[in-house]
């Protein structure tokens, strides 16, 4: 972009002046476009504008005007495009309107061109900053106690400080250095509580030459923050809380919101039966009851906390799930090789006895009326007992059935018995 200068002497170019085309033909020329820095239209007293006046042709003179009559500078033999730059002193405040122009020699045929007046810019020389604009993330401003906001502040027109304020106070809360290029401000208060509701705002503030000038404070913007943790939400599994006893249930408690710790209730106990720590990436918190006996059939719920600033916030508890531990076993499967039932005397029968049997082990029956119980302890994983009757020297016909039983906190609990299969013993022929 090219920078002209004033010039005011013919022979350099051997052309006669502007001033003397009256007594020339002359011809119309396209209207020149004007553009402003800064783009805004304001500017503070003491700082540099420049106006730059486009036109499509070569070897142009060029007038810049301020209010129409006040011709500020004139150009001669600038090629498409000429940049006028001054420095705005306080005088004249207010509103400023600048236009151009510009004229060309035609060589070939001895005539002058003449433009009409650009379309005028405007400038705007203040003492004060345009007032800015103030946002919030989340844009609702609603956080629960313990999480952050972050305020934007965003001015159309460059400075150096930026300041945050709450509502009735005097001084601000923040204050940042802002860079030539940055129309945004970004704010960030962390770790609120309840005390920090309130409404805020912002401001600029630039120095020029020595002196300070301030743009009004922004609109308020409202923050409130909540007291009390999201309530959160509890699941079990299995999904149905029901368990045969002496088995295990999983809670899983889930929050939307960062915590401490987390706990784990009965209904109608003021303690928690269970606490876990959190860390800050987790949402869901496990726990685990394990060797379940009837009397632990209730309804459960959770809680979170969360320490802010020394003070202990907690959600509600979340609603109820129910856990159901089944006193009976299930029933005990039993199955006899061969299938068929029947062996000849003196021939092994296998029986095998199958039930639910926990990590720890279990025991095994087997059962013949008139007869004192088989039995086979077994230990995790396996899941059956298997039993070989030999004496079979006696010809006849008998009933087996078989349970199981598990020991869960010193106390045993045992299957109903299983269906029956009958055995027979034949004579050898």
């Amino acid at each position: 972009m090219l920078t002209g200068v004033h010039q005011e002497d013919s022979q350099q170019t051997g052309r006669p002046f502007c001033k003397n085309a009256s007594a020339q033909s002359t011809a119309s020329l396209p209207k020149p476009t004007l553009s402003l820095d800064p783009p805004s239209g304001a500017i503070l007293p003491g700082e540099e504008a420049s106006l730059t006046c486009h036109f499509p042709l070569t070897r142009c003179n060029v007038d810049f005007y301020r209010n129409d009559d006040d011709k500020l500078g004139y150009f001669m033999e600038v090629n498409y495009n000429v940049t006028y730059q001054f420095k705005v002193g306080l005088p004249p405040k207010g509103h400023n309107s600048y236009t151009c122009k510009y004229n060309k020699y035609f060589e070939n045929n001895k005539t002058w061109g003449f433009s009409p007046r650009s379309d005028p810019v405007w400038l705007t020389v203040t003492d004060k900053l345009p007032e800015p604009t103030l946002s919030t993330e989340p844009a609702s401003g609603v956080v629960t106690v313990g999480e952050r906001v972050q305020f934007n502040c965003t001015s159309s027109y460059p400075a150096h400080i930026s300041h945050l304020y709450r509502k009735h106070s005097r001084f601000p809360i923040d204050s940042r250095n802002v860079s030539d290029s940055e129309r945004t401000v970004i704010f960030t208060l962390t770790d609120l509580v309840p005390e920090d509701s309130d409404k805020y705002s912002c401001s600029f503030e630039k120095t020029v030459n020595g002196k300070v000038y301030k743009s009004d404070r922004s609109a308020l913007v409202e923050v409130t923050v909540k007291d009390k943790l999201p309530e959160p939400t509890l699941s079990t599994e299995p999904a149905s809380g029901v368990v045969s006893v002496g088995e295990r249930v999983q809670f899983n408690c889930t929050s939307s919101y960062p915590a401490h710790i987390s706990h784990l209730y009965k209904k109608h106990s003021r303690f928690p039966i269970d606490s876990r720590n959190v860390s800050d990436s987790e949402r869901t918190v496990i726990f685990t009851l394990t060797d379940l006996v009837p009397e632990d059939s209730n309804k459960y719920s959770c809680s979170f906390e969360k320490t802010v600033n020394g003070k202990v916030y907690k959600s509600e508890r979340s609603a109820f799930v129910e856990v159901t531990v089944k006193e009976k076993l299930p029933r005990a499967n039993i199955s006899v090789d061969p299938s068929s039932g029947e062996v000849s005397r003196g021939e092994a029968i296998h029986i095998t006895c199958v039930g639910s049997i926990l990590a720890r082990g279990g025991r095994f029956h087997l059962h013949r009326e008139g007869e004192e119980d088989r039995t086979l302890d077994v230990s995790d994983p396996q899941q059956s007992a298997h039993f070989t009757i030999s004496d079979t020297n006696t010809i006849g016909t008998w009933n087996y059935s078989c349970s199981y039983n598990r020991m869960v906190k010193g106390r045993e609990y045992h299957s109903p018995r299983s269906d029956g299969v009958r055995v027979t013993v034949k004579r050898k022929w």
